[in-house]
């Protein structure tokens, strides 16, 4: 484990040991995605979390040019949601136990992964956790086209997400902004 690594778990422990063994946030928002609008789509339903009600018919057309445009990345999205009134993680180098300690702390994440899609190989694809469960060694997901209650195993999670750079992003009222900051 390198030196910074190292110092950024040690400075995280204390807040990752508290995560109970299990989580579900309620009250986010299904959405199923029309054609490549998951990043809309994901982003939507971590606003409808905190209240929001918009779709990925508004949400889309402020981010991407056509409807071609097959990929709306979290530099696009955070500043979306940031006009949108919101506070906004964005990070990488994350790890499974401060996806757990931010969703324990009543914080959905959205995760880029890769998608495997039959003969096409594959794309990128973002996902909103709203919970895990350490008996089952799962995380829970809402995915805009498998839908919202995807079971997700530790490793698969894991594997799907460090092509990305295990990259992240939390979306929250600007009023909780501080306790974010906190984990």
């Amino acid at each position: 484990m390198t030196r910074p690594a190292f110092l950024a778990l040690a400075l995280l422990g204390p807040a990752l040991a508290a995560a109970p063994p299990s989580t579900q946030l309620s009250g986010i928002r299904h959405e199923y995605q029309q054609l490549n609008n998951c990043g809309p789509v994901t982003t939507g339903r971590a606003m409808s979390y905190w209240g929001s009600t918009q779709t990925q018919a508004q949400i889309a057309p402020r981010l991407k040019d056509d409807a071609f445009d097959k990929n709306v990345n979290f530099s696009e999205l955070k500043p979306y949601a940031e006009a949108q009134g919101y506070f906004v993680h964005q990070g990488v180098n994350g790890t499974l136990p401060l996806l757990k300690s931010l969703i324990a702390s009543g914080y959905p994440v959205v995760v880029e992964t890769w998608f495997v899609t039959g003969s096409d190989g594959g794309m990128n694809h973002d996902r909103l956790l709203s919970g895990y469960d350490d008996s089952k060694g799962t995380f829970r997901a809402y995915d805009s086209y498998l839908g919202p209650k995807l079971s997700l195993k530790y490793a698969e999670l894991d594997r799907l997400w460090r092509g990305y750079n295990r990259s992240y992003m939390v979306v929250v009222p600007k009023s909780k902004a501080g306790n974010l900051k906190s984990i």
